[in-house]
């Protein structure tokens, strides 16, 4: 419900509304992530494969940063 009324606001606000909107939504996906999706990773598999996990996370957060600067 809440990333609906983030669409709806994103579609009908100015430039200066949506500086906002990127960062709460990528904080959402951050949080979500680090609470539910690392611990399963962690208990589930061996070190090395939980390693190779975390980095492809701070890989797939990096190039958000980078789509962000860069649009």
């Amino acid at each position: 419900m809440r990333f609906l009324l983030l669409k709806i606001v994103f579609c009908f606000s100015d430039d200066a509304a949506t500086a906002w909107i990127l960062p709460f939504t990528a904080g959402g996906f951050i949080y979500i992530a680090t609470v539910s999706v690392i611990p399963e990773i962690m208990e589930k598999s061996s070190f090395k494969q939980s390693i190779f996990e975390i980095i492809a996370f701070i890989v797939g957060v990096y190039s958000m940063v980078l789509i962000a600067n860069f649009e």
